[in-house]
C-alpha cells in the first residue's frame, strides 16, 4: 500500500487480508477451539488470582478490583 496513517493500515489489514483461520496455518479447523478454551481459563484465572487468597481482612481491595476489572471486560464484549 501507498503512504498511509496508522488507521489507514489497520483499515487495510481488516478489509484487504482474508480472516485468520486454523486452515491458513496448516492446522485442523478444531485447533481454534483449543487455543480459545485455553486463553480463557488463562484470563479467568489471572482474574481471579488477582483477588489473592487473604484472610479477608483485605478482601475489599480485591473484590473491587475484580469487579473493576469483570465490569471492563464485559464493556468490551460485542
Amino acid at each position: 500500500p501507498n503512504e498511509m496513517d496508522y488507521d489507514a493500515y489497520i483499515k487495510y489489514a481488516d478489509t484487504a487480508m482474508p480472516p485468520e483461520s486454523p486452515l491458513l496455518f496448516g492446522l485442523h479447523p478444531n485447533a481454534e477451539i483449543g487455543y480459545l478454551t485455553n486463553s480463557t481459563e488463562k484470563l479467568f484465572f489471572d482474574i481471579l488470582a488477582m483477588g489473592g487468597g487473604g484472610d479477608g481482612a483485605s478482601g475489599d481491595d480485591s473484590s473491587n478490583a475484580v469487579r473493576e476489572v469483570m465490569t471492563s471486560i464485559q464493556d468490551r464484549l460485542p
